[in-house]
């Protein structure tokens, strides 16, 4: 019993996990057209920032998983 509650404990740290990852990469691209409405940087340079933003913070779910 206690072993299926620590699979469970798991299971719903993943999903925390996945759901907190989904909300950053939304974020992250609702700041991508926020800065490109605003401002008059290129779609490249913002795209590149983003980019490298989003893939720094996906490195770190994946270490939490």
């Amino acid at each position: 019993m206690w072993v299926l509650g620590e699979i469970l404990e798991k299971q719903t740290l993943i999903q925390i996990n996945l759901f907190l990852r989904e909300i950053t990469i939304r974020a992250m691209r609702l700041m991508r057209h926020k800065i490109l409405y605003k401002s008059k940087f290129t779609y490249t340079i913002v795209n590149k920032i983003i980019w490298y933003l989003t893939k720094k913070i996906e490195k770190k779910f994946l270490l939490f998983c």
